[in-house]
């Protein structure tokens, strides 16, 4: 094997990819604990996965040492990823290789740091995704609170048509389409497929109802300019 000039014990790195058959996988994290070993990996192993180191040569020289590329979205997997470094106690060390590019999200960067007042860079950063996170959490609360009245006014339709009262059932159901924000937003193209039950078990009103939901909608499909796909089935 080729060995760097500058490190006589150097070896080509490893990676740990999805890519890898199951078998491969495992044998890149049992190698991945040894000394002299670089480890190129995803994401989604710096969580979970369990890299037990058996070099007693690598916890005397200070163990697994990781290096993160990338600011995780919360906390908790900041910590599962460190983690990977002291699995049962083992000693290990690890830091951070950032690029600012790659933290515009957060809305970083180096001026506003310097103008922050953070002693380094991580609380800084810290402080930004805990802003970035409760303004999510506040949308997703905010999105709930009118998913909510759309759901009451569901649970009312399902109840109406279970009932039997198809024009309270109707009035129902046209209250949430015409809450829709935007109707443009519904002119795009789509394949709609109707399921009509015409084998006899649903006569009278009820599929005469049925049938015309059906032409409403394809009435509305049309007006909106749409060029949906249908297909009925009866």
């Amino acid at each position: 094997k080729k060995r760097s000039p500058k490190h006589p014990q150097y070896r080509q790195p490893l990676e740990l990819t999805d890519r890898l058959s199951l078998a491969e996988r495992q044998s890149v994290i049992t190698r991945a604990v040894r000394s002299y070993t670089i480890t190129l990996m995803t994401r989604t192993y710096g969580r979970g996965t369990d890299f037990v180191c058996r070099d007693q040569g690598l916890r005397k020289n200070g163990g697994v040492h990781v290096i993160l590329t990338f600011f995780p979205e919360h906390e908790s997997e900041h910590k599962q990823i460190f983690g990977r470094t002291c699995r049962q106690d083992d000693p290990g060390s690890g830091r951070k290789i950032l690029f600012e590019e790659d933290l515009a999200h957060l809305g970083a960067a180096e001026r506003e740091f310097m103008a922050s007042g953070y002693a380094n860079w991580d609380l800084y950063l810290c402080k930004l995704r805990a802003d970035l996170e409760s303004k999510t959490y506040m949308e997703m609360f905010q999105a709930n609170k009118g998913l909510q009245v759309k759901h009451n006014l569901t649970l009312q339709a399902c109840a109406s048509a279970s009932g039997g009262r198809w024009k309270e059932a109707s009035e129902h159901f046209l209250a949430l389409n015409s809450e829709q924000p935007d109707r443009q937003q519904c002119s795009s193209a789509y394949h709609v497929v109707f399921v009509l039950d015409e084998s006899g078990s649903m006569q009278g009103n009820p599929w005469s109802n049925l049938q015309e939901a059906v032409r409403t909608f394809l009435s509305t499909r049309v007006s909106d300019n749409a060029e949906d796909l249908i297909s009925i089935i009866a």
